[in-house]
């Protein structure tokens, strides 16, 4: 009976052992299917690292060649920058020297023509030094308009085309003197006094003045000065030399000045 309760007694462990280890195995089984789990898990990010890797890579290797066409592009650009520096240092030079150049013959210009106008006013100077109506001032050669015109009229006067004449001679004298290519240019400008004027003919100074310039002009013309050598202006009563009211204030204003200038 003793060995019969040992041996139940032995087939009940037995089986709890039994029970123990189907517990065990199917902890075991838990475990591995866990575990295969984790594994395809670490496998899938795996396998998305290396893909992210490669794109990287590439992507590295896409901004390396733009690196490197960007360097030989500077490159390309620092040597037409270099040559382009060069050309408009060269460039600079050359309009240095031109400006230089075209200074030094305006200069020449400007002496020649103050040269020019020096004698041709030093003669005229000369010969109307007894007519106080006929004065050389400075760079104007200043006519009375009562020696050229009469009072209120636009026709030179007999005694206005003498005066004239002498002028033309002293410039016949000079033109020899003047280079063919020198723009020098006789201006002659009409004044008048600051009292209105309305007649049938000039309704205002302005007129009256211009008129008179104009008239001188043409007799100058006539008499063979070239016409390309010649300007008339009406400066009307805008430009007075005295600024008195009183009748030699206002006859000292109605004038005709020739004045030498150039274009």
């Amino acid at each position: 009976i003793r060995l019969r309760e040992e041996i139940v007694g032995l087939q009940g462990r037995l089986r709890e052992r039994s029970n123990e280890l189907t517990e065990a195995q199917e902890a075991y089984r838990a475990l591995e299917r866990a575990r295969e789990g984790e594994v395809a898990e670490l496998t899938l990010r795996a396998e998305s690292l290396t893909t992210e890797l490669e794109r990287l890579r590439r992507a590295l290797a896409g901004r390396e060649t733009e690196l490197t066409e960007a360097g030989q592009e500077l490159q390309r650009y620092q040597a037409q920058t270099v040559d382009l520096n060069a050309r408009i240092a060269e460039q600079a030079g050359q309009i240095e020297a031109m400006d230089a150049l075209i200074k030094r013959r305006l200069l020449d210009r400007v002496e020649e023509l103050e040269r020019y106008a020096s004698d041709f006013f030093g003669r005229l100077r000369e010969v109307f030094a007894d007519n106080p109506n006929i004065k050389v001032e400075g760079d104007r050669f200043v006519f009375q308009s009562e020696v050229l015109f009469p009072s209120g009229e636009a026709v030179l006067s007999p005694q206005g085309r003498e005066g004239l004449d002498k002028f033309v001679e002293v410039y016949r004298q000079v033109a020899d003197q003047l280079p063919p290519d020198l723009p020098v240019i006789i201006q002659v400008q009409g004044h008048t006094d600051r009292l209105p004027i309305r007649t049938a003919r000039f309704a205002s100074n302005w007129e009256l003045s211009t008129a008179r310039a104009l008239d001188v002009v043409q007799y100058l013309i006539d008499q063979g000065i070239p016409p390309q050598r010649l300007a008339a202006v009406g400066m009307g009563e805008y430009h007075p030399i005295s600024e008195g009211e009183g009748p030699e204030s206002l006859r000292r204003n109605r004038r005709i000045e020739l004045k030498i200038t150039s274009r």
